[in-house]
């Protein structure tokens, strides 16, 4: 199952003149699912058609937490997922996704 999370609120625009950029809460979620599609479709392009892979597209503020719902909707054995690699302070101030998908699931996880 190939899971994408998106999250759930609109981003806000903080510049002067831009409040007719304001998106609808409707307009994000559809050009969220159009974009998990196109992902979809790409990560299956790559797999190749043998592979019958299952989608799931969730909305979450937090994408550890997405995740992890995701696995648990479908019943994964395991979560893969990749590591950014970040490094130095960046590791320490920004926190880690792949991390906390780890310390808060009790499935194996491998990170790429």
């Amino acid at each position: 199952t190939l899971a994408y999370i998106s999250d759930p609120l609109a981003p806000y625009v903080y510049m002067e003149g831009a409040s007719s950029y304001a998106v609808s809460d409707s307009t994000h979620k559809k050009a969220c699912a159009e974009y998990a599609e196109r992902l979809f479709s790409k990560a299956q392009a790559k797999l190749g058609t043998d592979l019958v892979v299952k989608t799931c597209h969730l909305f979450d503020p937090n994408v550890f937490a997405g995740i992890i719902l995701a696995a648990k909707k479908n019943k994964a054995d395991v979560i893969i997922m990749a590591s950014h690699r970040r490094k130095g302070l960046k590791d320490i101030f920004l926190g880690s996704d792949t991390h906390a998908v780890i310390t808060h699931t009790t499935l194996p996880v491998l990170v790429l």
